[in-house]
């Protein structure tokens, strides 16, 4: 695995399953790829995704992420923040942008930036969630935009 990005395997969380809970569905949905540089966010962040059914990787900087998505094919969605080091968000989405093997793939922002929206819009992605967030929003945002595996 390349350095910078980690792979967590989906599970269902041992909490829900002992409360007769089901796995969770995600319908064909591919990875997501969570690119922060905060790694307690990162880290969190990640767990809590793979607590809810999806197969996550993580990315630190824009520039990780952009080899991440090069490694294989089919991701359901890209989780960006804008403001990290090596690579930022504007700048990775230029890239992926110039990238028809990468353009394609849906991009929800989540970022504490002022005028987030008018920021979203700019970079033509698909959301924008507001940091701090609640996690109902995100996986609402993730729900409505990720592209099938």
């Amino acid at each position: 695995m390349a350095k910078g990005s980690e792979r967590r395997a989906c599970r269902a969380p041992a909490a829900r399953l002992a409360r007769g809970g089901a796995w969770p569905h995600h319908g064909g949905m591919g990875p997501l790829l969570l690119v922060e540089d905060d790694a307690d966010i990162r880290e969190d962040l990640a767990e809590l995704l793979t607590d809810e059914g999806y197969e996550v990787e993580t990315a630190p900087d824009g520039r990780a992420a952009l080899a991440a998505l090069r490694r294989r094919a089919g991701w359901g969605l890209v989780l960006l923040d804008l403001m990290m080091p090596v690579m930022d968000g504007w700048a990775f989405r230029r890239a992926q942008l110039g990238d028809p093997a990468l353009a394609g793939i849906p991009v929800v922002v989540i970022s504490g930036a002022a005028d987030l929206a008018g920021t979203a819009r700019a970079l033509g992605v698909a959301a924008a969630v507001q940091k701090p967030f609640e996690l109902d929003a995100l996986l609402a945002a993730i729900r409505r935009h990720a592209a099938p595996g």
